[in-house]
């Protein structure tokens, strides 16, 4: 025992020298100071701005090892200056290649084409990292007019399609089992891209108003998405002038990609909450597969411009309790199968609160339907692409055998439509349409239609609804052990008079698919600070605008007319401060959000000045400064529109050589109308001829013109733009030079069919 003191005392002083060595054992400081940087081992980048650019897109940061621990916490990585414009980001800030076990934590990354990019590297974590403002295009759609080239087009990216045209905070391909958590990434174009990934779970993460996707999942399988906002994932829309979403998505999970989990997650004021499709793969190639088995529990993906949910050529999935409120379609389900929707709310739609083309075996059951034109739609048509393609040929195509189950469906003009579709069964519903409470369609041979209860309303002010609208010509009728409520009208066999009369829906009470095992906590939801509803959104010329900041847009006007509308958002007062120019601005103060125009003032007499007006304007929005600058076009254009039919592609002077259909003159060259035409025409097969005489100063100018379809433009007699073809919305672009005086414009527009839209502006070169 004392020998045992002795060596014990001998080694307290050789301890006591290795402890402070011990302690100061930790992650080893990183401070990079060039491009291709090796990470690997435990390593702390070190606090501060790091500003590196990636010169050749293979990673500022680069891990190889397995294990390899980062921590950016305190640091930010930026790849481009502050004036370089977010559609020239390039490159990547960190990536990991080939590495397992990897985790990234904490920091900035921003100002590159994607923040961290991950390729085999299964077990990674990346956690509490803000990816915000990355890489995203430049949107050529405004308020006035939707531009054709902003649609995404998510149908391909087994070459890395997503990630060289789109780019995003974090993508990962074939990184089994990674976790992200706790992240941000706002102001970009994409969140996050899971490609060829299995087991990944996504949670507590902030993927808001990006341009095109919150959570993206490409052939991945088998991935928990728990409790991320995905709201404002949206491009494509202006409220009261198109609604279209050009396949934007809080959450898109494309070919291939079965048995994830969805579960907590706020998606709304996106394009679509949740857009799922087969892929390509599927309905074009083998008519096998799809994006099968998904369950979507208890999600909010209302407010969306096109649909809360898209599900489509897919089978087996499970929609529960999720809001999919104040969209166009609630849920749109197209060549589904065996689908369960239950238990959805589903308010105020434009189109339908449910959606199903070509459905088979789906239960919609016990969901809150409420407004829409159609309740719930169901039915088949010829429709060639995919009854007689690949698809068709695989798979039963049909509209048959589903079921609605104690839905309350109320106040649509039709509560239940049913088209072309066999052997739907409808029991426990309670239908209310302001036009009728069931439709059945020509070509419909109906289920059973059992123990529903029929409503109508009370107003004796309305008329009754009917109880049936039956085209079948089959001399259908309803069963009595239906029942009705309020004033019904009947039409044939169907006689509302012998339906009991009731106040009450007996039914079996709802039995829906508990929360999955392994979600605990509570959903992620809109802040009740932040304002909901369509009417909410704003799409800037980078992406959608958060109502609750000042915003005035478009920043800058180049319009071919006497006047421009500025939309401003935020919260609190805006009032006009000055002009420059020859200009005034209508109203020029009130409350946030709102709409100004700004028009050009006449001068008296010929002044003998230029007709392309310059001019700025400042507002205070808020406790904010805000400029607009740009120009008008004080000119006045004598139209004449033509109903043709010679192609004028094949004879250039028959089209247009009879009488027109009208005349006018306007100030603005400037028609979008999409499936329309000009008043008093039929919308296909038209011709414009405009022609105007402008003053300019001596320079150079940029004639743009948008056209859908054929467009001809001369500048004193000399053709400078013509595309005579058949084509979608496409902007033409030429440069001339003038000398000071009058020069003649003239204008030749086709639309074959289709959509149909013309607009011209005029603007300085200034270079």
């Amino acid at each position: 025992m004392p020998h045992c003191r002795i060596q014990l005392r001998a080694c307290v002083p050789l301890l006591l020298v290795l402890l402070p060595a011990v302690a100061a054992a930790g992650p080893r400081t990183l401070a990079p100071e060039a491009d291709d940087t090796a990470v690997a081992g435990d390593v702390r980048l070190a606090p501060g701005t790091h500003s590196i650019r990636d010169a050749n897109g293979n990673g500022v940061l680069r891990i190889t090892a397995d294990g390899t621990t980062l921590d950016l916490t305190g640091a930010a990585l930026i790849g481009a200056a502050d004036d370089v414009p977010a559609d020239a980001f390039a490159g990547v800030g960190v990536l990991v290649e080939g590495a397992k076990g990897v985790t990234i934590r904490g920091g900035v990354i921003r100002g590159f084409k994607i923040a961290i990019k991950a390729v085999n590297a299964p077990g990674l974590v990346i956690e509490g990292v803000d990816a915000s403002e990355n890489f995203r295009q430049r949107l050529g759609s405004t308020p006035e007019r939707e531009d054709a080239g902003d649609w995404l087009w998510p149908h391909t990216n087994d070459g890395g399609e997503w990630e060289r045209r789109y780019g995003a905070g974090f993508s990962l391909t074939a990184c089994d089992r990674a976790r992200v958590l706790r992240c941000r990434v706002r102001d970009g174009q994409n969140g996050l891209l899971l490609t060829r990934c299995t087991r990944v779970h996504v949670e507590g993460c902030d993927f808001s108003f990006n341009s095109g996707w919150g959570i993206a999942l490409y052939r991945s399988n088998r991935c928990k998405v728990l409790r991320n906002r995905c709201d404002w994932c949206v491009r494509g829309y202006s409220h009261g002038v198109y609604h279209r979403g050009q396949d934007s998505a809080g959450i898109l999970v494309f070919e291939q990609s079965s048995d994830n989990v969805f579960v907590g997650n706020s998606a709304t004021h996106s394009g679509d909450g949740f857009f799922l499709y087969a892929g390509h793969e599927t309905t074009q190639r083998t008519g096998k597969g799809g994006c099968d088995r998904n369950l979507v529990f208890d999600n909010d993906f209302s407010h969306a411009v096109a649909n809360g949910i898209e599900a489509t050529f897919s089978t087996d999935n499970v929609f529960v309790r999720n809001d999919c409120s104040d969209s166009d379609h609630g849920v749109w389900a197209g060549y589904s199968s065996q689908t369960l929707i239950a238990g959805n709310r589903i308010h105020d739609c434009l189109t339908a609160g449910i959606s199903i083309e070509h459905g088979q075996g789906n239960r919609i059951v016990h969901n809150d339907i409420v407004g829409a034109r159609v309740g719930v739609h169901l039915w088949w048509d010829h429709d060639k692409a995919f009854v007689d393609g690949v698809f068709g040929k695989h798979r039963d195509t049909s509209s048959s055998g589903n079921e609605l189950l104690g839905n309350d469906i109320l106040g649509a003009d039709v509560a239940v439509k049913l088209v072309q579709d066999t052997g739907t069964t409808l029991r426990w519903n309670q239908l209310y349409g302001r036009k009728a409470c069931l439709h059945l369609g020509a070509g419909t041979k109906p289920g059973a239609v059992v123990r529903n209860l029929f409503c109508g309303s009370r107003l004796r002010s309305r008329e009754p609804s009917l109880t049936v609208l039956d085209e079948t010509g089959t001399g259908w009728a309803l069963s009595s052990d239906n029942a009705r409520r309020g004033r019904l009208r009947g039409t044939g066999a169907v006689d509302p008079a012998l339906l009991p009369e009731s106040l009450t829906l007996m039914r079996p009470r709802a039995r829906l698919p508990a929360t999955p095992a392994g979600v605990d906590g509570p959903p992620a939801r809109l802040s009740e600070e932040m304002p909901r509803g369509r009417k909410e959104m704003r799409i800037g010329p980078w992406g959608p605008l958060d109502p609750r900041r000042p915003h005035v847009f478009p920043a800058e006007i180049l319009v071919g007319g006497r006047e421009a509308a500025l939309h401003l958002s935020g919260r609190g007062t805006w009032a006009l401060l000055r002009t420059v120019g020859r200009v005034e601005l209508t109203p020029d103060r009130g409350e946030l959000p709102a709409t100004a125009r700004v028009r050009v003032l006449p001068l008296p007499g010929d002044a003998g000045v230029s007709q392309l007006v310059p001019f700025a304007v400042e507002l205070r929005l808020g406790d904010q400064r805000r400029r607009v600058t740009g120009h008008l076009l004080e000119v006045l254009w004598d139209v004449r529109w033509f109903q043709w039919t010679t192609d004028p592609r094949e004879d250039d002077a028959a089209w247009k050589s009879g009488k027109p259909v009208r005349v006018a003159n306007v100030e603005a060259l400037a028609f979008p109308w999409k499936t329309k035409g000009p008043e008093g025409l039929k919308p296909d097969r038209f011709g414009t001829v405009a022609q105007a005489s402008l003053r300019l100063d001596k320079g150079r100018y940029r004639i743009r013109t948008v056209s859908d379809d054929g467009i001809r433009v001369w500048v004193n007699d000399k053709r400078v733009i013509d595309n005579w073809t058949h084509h979608a919305p496409t902007e033409d672009v030429a440069e001339v030079a003038l000398e000071a005086g009058t020069h003649v414009l003239r204008v030749e527009h086709f639309e074959i069919d289709g959509w149909a839209h013309l607009e011209l502006r005029i603007e300085p070169v200034t270079r």
